[in-house]
């Protein structure tokens, strides 16, 4: 019902290029010749089906020493790739690839070789690099090479190199093995970046071989025949299901259980320090506790505290801090300084939380945790910021632990935004290592509503007042796109969602409440129109009731699945539709959607009945989902339950066209409940 923002980035679709046609004599690089075999493929040998290939793809991660304080990151790309269908000519004539400004791109090339061996090399006018998003003091830029003349059969290579900003770090490198089509022949080569502490460790997902030590410093892995990684509906992020390698720059070699437990350690005298009961502290804990007999009431007024009173630099309020104070943020600030400045980032904020619980005598832990949205933590990836890069407080309620994250502005107390729903959690200690799972999100958590009082009439046309309400994840995801917009592209924003629900839609007078208040829940009305919503034949109008799911398309419409599944959170969506009949009309017929369970994945209850006196047809409908991640394997199951559910939104009701005599001897027939 609600977008969801969900992104992409950093992937590396296909290449192309270019406009001059030039003779190998007058080329303006140095390119590799290219085998006759290849020049005459016609087919992938790995898979005969893929309408590409790559044929090679080469990156070297190196470092360039200099005049300043750290070495600069270089990457090196190559990418040589095959076009064998038509249906691959729309990526092949266009790559795009994505950098932050830390980065700059540089020495691009880019070609079409034919098969004949001539070939058409990119001008710098074909090249456009452009600013896609600045956010938190970061600007996303992207450079696109295009050329319009890739033809089936030919082969398109391009080459660009990224380098980065000098005095500038980053603590793992990781390469994704898999592309969109097949890979015949990959290199990666990388030289370790070792800025501080005792060294690097690698990881790898799916990788099939290890790497070996090269010269140079480098380490280097050649693979064969990689199977492409297609696009499917729910993906699970790349960490998890793609094949990758990773170095990572480490502050300790110890291994597993040792290294986290003297992590959480280490943690524990930073919490302390960070969470000093000083009178800054102290006062406010007594001010916001004063009245509140239990732990919960107490923690629920820090958490509300923390969520309305302090300004959250992740979200649009920050709009009021000034360019000093913006300079001045730093995650290290200890809770009586976050307190004083009266801002900070959601780290500092969930610092202040940590330390009003604890100056009231409440077991709290300022602990860290994995990113569902990145991978599932398992152990692996030996480095706290890596592993777990983002902080919520942790209570000890007995022998258990909850975990609460008020620098999430938009969520409930005692409730965690999506991408920290059941997963790894490090809750800092001084003796025991506690490496836990943060507690799991029932689907009531994140409630999408919607009630729709309308008319249809005799033409088939649908038209009246629509009102949606969104709770938890489905509140979160809403308010996170509207934070930073004004009111009227607010409204544009949302009038495009709705677009995209009723591609015939009109909407007006559409009125957005509480997107950006922490404390109530969202809001949405506007008055609908769906022209030709009914399908009219004859003297009879063919009908939807579940007016939300009408122009909804299958969830899953492929046969077969390949990678994992992934959903992002379990939810409820509730709705209430009242139709008014025209006049003149009764049910021919009339039927029910079936309800139906699967059990712990999806429970669908939906209701039809008539209402008499009003000439309504009243719809209800509620669907408990509680999806996770599965394997491709648990895909026919999942698929028929999708399948189901679209077939019973999907139905029909029927109505007809009654003599004047008939219809006052006659009542119209009740649908069954």
């Amino acid at each position: 019902m609600f977008p969801k923002v969900s992104t992409y980035l950093f992937r590396f679709s296909l290449p192309l290029f270019l406009t001059l046609l030039l003779s190998p004599a007058a080329r303006a690089y140095n390119w590799d010749e290219i085998s006759a075999e290849d020049l005459a493929a016609t087919e992938c040998e790995l898979d005969p089906s893929a309408p590409a290939e790559v044929l090679y793809k080469e990156i070297i991660y190196d470092l360039l020493e200099g005049g300043s304080y750290l070495p600069q990151r270089i990457i090196k790309y190559h990418l040589r790739t095959k076009i064998y269908d038509q249906s691959a000519l729309d990526q092949a004539r266009r790559t795009k690839f994505w950098y932050y400004n830390y980065y700059k791109a540089t020495g691009i090339h880019a070609r079409v070789i034919k098969p004949d061996g001539s070939y058409i090399e990119v001008e710098d006018k074909d090249i456009v690099t452009q600013t896609e998003s600045r956010k938190n003091g970061d600007t996303l830029r992207s450079t696109t090479i295009s050329i319009p003349q890739v033809e089936v059969g030919d082969i398109v290579e391009y080459k660009y190199r990224k380098i980065m900003n000098e005095n500038y770090y980053i603590p793992k490198d990781e390469v994704s093995f898999q592309e969109e089509w097949p890979i015949r022949h990959l290199h990666l080569k990388m030289k370790p970046y070792v800025y501080r502490g005792d060294g690097f460790k690698w990881a790898s997902n799916r990788a099939g071989a290890p790497m070996e030590k090269g010269k140079g410093g480098f380490y280097e892995i050649t693979l064969k025949n990689q199977d492409a990684y297609p696009e499917e509906p729910y993906q699970a992020p790349d960490s998890d299901a793609r094949a990758w390698f990773a170095f990572y720059n480490v502050t300790s070699l110890r291994d597993g259980d040792d290294f986290w437990k003297t992590e959480g350690k280490r943690l524990y005298r930073e919490m302390l320090s960070n969470t000093k009961d000083d009178k800054t502290v102290s006062e406010k804990a007594k001010e916001l506790a004063a009245g509140k007999k239990t732990q919960e009431e107490k923690l629920k007024a820090f958490y509300d505290f923390c969520r309305s009173q302090l300004i959250n630099s992740y979200h649009g309020e920050a709009d009021r801090l000034t360019s000093d104070q913006r300079d001045d943020l730093n995650e290290k600030w200890s809770a009586s300084k976050t307190l004083s400045n009266g801002f900070g980032y959601p780290l500092n904020i969930n610092t202040v939380f940590c330390a009003l619980a604890r100056a009231e005598g409440i077991d709290a832990r300022l602990a860290f945790c994995a990113d569902r949205s990145r991978y599932n933590f398992t152990g692996m990836m030996e480095q706290v910021d890596i592993a777990l890069p983002h902080s919520l407080v942790a209570i000890k309620n007995g022998d258990t632990w909850t975990f609460h994250n008020p620098g999430a502005k938009y969520i409930p107390f005692g409730q965690l935004d999506w991408i920290h729903d059941n997963v790894g959690v490090l809750v800092p200690d001084k003796k025991e290592l506690i490496l836990i799972k943060t507690q799991a999100a029932k689907p009531e958590d994140n409630q999408a509503t919607a009630h729709a009082d309308l008319t249809l009439s005799e033409n088939g046309h649908l038209s009246g007042t629509l009102t949606l309400t969104a709770d938890g994840n489905h509140g979160l995801t809403f308010k996170q796109i509207m934070d930073e917009r004004s009111e009227s592209e607010r409204k544009e924003v949302l009038k495009k969602a709705l677009s995209e629900m009723w591609p015939n839609g009109e909407f007006e007078d559409i009125v957005i409440e509480n997107a950006d208040d922490p404390f109530k829940q969202l809001k949405i009305t506007c008055q609908i129109s769906l022209p030709n919503y009914a399908e009219v034949v004859g003297d009879r109008l063919f009908f939807q009731p579940n007016v939300e799911q009408r122009y909804a398309e299958p969830e899953f419409p492929s046969p077969e699945r390949k990678t994992l599944i992934f959903f992002d959170f379990k939810y409820r969506e509730q709705s209430e539709i009242e139709i008014k009949l025209p006049d003149g009309y009764a049910l021919e017929a009339p039927s029910a959607p079936r309800p139906f369970e699967v059990q712990h994945f999806m429970s669908y209850s939906p209701k039809l009945s008539f209402n008499k006196t009003q000439n309504k047809i009243v719809y209800h409908r509620t669907l408990d989902f509680s999806g996770d991640t599965y394997p491709p394997q648990a895909y026919p199951i999942i698929k028929k339950s999708f399948d189901d559910l679209f077939a019973q939104d999907h139905h029909s009701l029927t109505l007809k066209k009654i003599e004047e005599s008939a219809a006052l001897e006659e009542e119209p027939p009740s649908p069954q409940s």
